[in-house]
Order: C-alpha cells, then structure tokens, then sequence
C-alpha cells in the first residue's frame, strides 16, 4: 500500500494531459503511454491505470533483481519501483552500475536524481529523500 499512496502523493492527480517538467505529456498519477494534448482520465481510471503500471514496474525492477543477484525486501522493491516509474526504466540499471554497486551506494546514489529539464526540484529532491529513506527501511 506504500507504493500506490506514495506514487499519488507524490504525482497528484491531474484529469486533463500536461506536459511535465520536461515536456512529456502525462495524465493521472503520472501516467505518460500513449498521452497525447487533449487527453482527459476520471480518477477512477487513473487510479486503475496506476496500479497496472506500478504493477509493470514493480515486476520489472523484481526481475531485474534476479538478473543481477540483489535480494531486495519489500521496501528495497517499493522504492525502486517508484524511482523507475518516474525516471523510466532504464534508469535502474544507471543506479545499480549494471549491478555492481552496494545497497547502501544504491540509497545514496538515488539522491542525485533531483533534476528535470536541467534543474533540480524541490519535489524531486524531497520524493529521493524519502524513495532513499524507504529503501533503507
């Protein structure tokens, strides 16, 4: 239950598609396939829409546990997978340096990850922290 609340907390909900900080059109929770101007979701839908690609991004990160040998628990998972559904998938493989780095490198290395667009944010500094914070938990 962390995950889907954390994620709403941290994306809010918006009905009508906006372009993020970067200019990717997004919608919902966060939402961004197959977004496109002029797009509009209910809450209902959104909140479906976020547990099916949390769903997605949870399964991912579990896999690529295995590949790479981590045994992350619960929350090491959660955090991961709120990181790699607002940075992309990719990203986790940058965080782990194909798997090489330690948990404790992999906590801190996920405060660096503040910017959008060039800038860092104060949201995005903030949602590290406690992604950090958790992952240690």
């Amino acid at each position: 239950m962390w995950l889907v609340n954390f994620v709403k907390e941290k994306e809010g909900f918006r009905a009508n598609a906006y372009q993020d900080a970067v200019g990717v059109w997004t919608i919902g929770y966060g939402s961004t396939k197959g977004v496109k101007k002029g797009d509009s979701i209910s809450m209902a839908n959104a909140e479906k829409l976020l547990a099916e690609e949390l769903e997605d991004f949870q399964h991912y990160v579990e896999n690529y546990s295995k590949k790479v040998g981590y045994y992350w628990n619960k929350n090491q998972i959660e955090a991961l997978t709120s990181f790699v559904f607002n940075l992309g998938k990719g990203r986790l493989n940058q965080l782990t340096a194909d798997g090489t780095r330690t948990n404790e490198t992999i906590a801190n290395r996920m405060l660096l990850y503040r910017r959008a667009g060039g800038r860092i944010l104060k949201g995005l500094e903030i949602r590290r922290r406690e992604e950090s914070a958790h992952f240690k938990s």
